[in-house]
């Protein structure tokens, strides 16, 4: 007798298009054909927290963000509850990891970097086997570092980084209210960069299914971080900073740039087909003169 075998598919809770908070405007695989449309935007920094606090849990559409992020607590507290002790993982460890990643802020949340929280805490450091369990329970996303052609490759930080797998675990595990994110630069932050790495995944993989881009980030001993590249294995790249709003594009550009004129001294691999700043607010979507880089808000992407 034919045994079936099955396979293990990685589903991603929806994205701001998925649902209805993204107006579609800006195509993640347009950018990669040249195709840009800017349109005019009206999202607040309010609206995007009440994003990050109920989540993309697909039995909340429809719902306000209380009612969604009551539903994202129950199914993330039942996880905790019941798959993490099932995998042989203490709950509090978990809560206190989970905790930590979600909290991140400085962009460079390895292995290490939680080791070194939880030393400081005095409490046990968790074995990085830990943290493999939460990937395999979907908890987390692991974001490795782009080994980027440069001169200087030695100088290159790859070490894996981890973000949350939805943007409403960090509300629910840290039990930030919604106002806390709308008042705290530091964890609206860190909710947006963790939404924007979320759906660049889920779009990402679904330009071209099985041959999806690689989503990485890119850091160096030099200082230089961007938050997002996709990379696609026909050797095309692109690079994404993510930021609060307009008064951060230059700056943000500027690591753009940088991270450029570092792979054409390389020599081995040309310029990006686009890098794009992703912005929770701003007035409109358009594009950098000087450098063509786009400036996008993140309620415009779609696939």
């Amino acid at each position: 007798t034919r045994q079936s075998r099955g396979a293990r598919i990685k589903m991603h809770t929806l994205t701001l298009a998925e649902i209805g908070a993204s107006d579609r405007s800006v195509s993640l695989s347009g950018l990669f054909r040249g195709e840009f449309d800017p349109r005019r935007s009206t999202t607040s920094l309010g609206s995007i927290a009440s994003l990050m606090y109920a989540g993309g849990w697909p039995q909340t559409i429809g719902m306000d963000s209380a009612s969604a992020h009551a539903v994202a607590s129950m199914h993330i507290e039942s996880l905790l509850a019941g798959e993490v002790e099932a995998a042989g993982r203490k709950e509090a460890t978990a809560r206190r990891i989970l905790r930590a990643v979600c909290s991140n802020v400085d962009n460079d949340f390895t292995y290490d970097a939680l080791a070194g929280l939880m030393a400081e805490d005095g409490e046990k450091v968790p074995s990085r086997n830990t943290l493999r369990t939460f990937e395999e329970l979907f908890l987390v996303d692991r974001i490795d570092g782009w080994d980027a052609p440069v001169r200087a490759k030695s100088r290159v930080k790859i070490k894996p980084r981890y973000i949350p797998c939805d943007a409403s675990l960090g509300p629910v595990v840290c039990r930030w209210r919604q106002g806390d994110i709308t008042s705290d630069a530091r964890l609206f932050m860190a909710g947006l960069r963790a939404l924007v790495g979320h759906d660049l995944q889920a779009y990402a993989g679904a330009i071209s299914p099985g041959h999806a881009p690689r989503l990485c980030y890119y850091a160096d001993a030099d200082g230089l971080n961007v938050d997002y590249v996709l990379l696609s294995d026909d050797g095309r790249w692109a690079a994404f900073n993510v930021e609060i709003g307009e008064a951060q594009v230059a700056a943000s550009i500027k690591r753009l740039e940088r991270l450029k004129k570092k792979v054409a001294n390389g020599g081995e691999l040309q310029g990006p087909e686009f890098t794009a700043v992703i912005l929770a607010s701003t007035p409109h979507s358009h594009r950098d003169t000087a450098t063509g880089t786009y400036i996008v808000p993140v309620t415009s992407l779609t696939v």
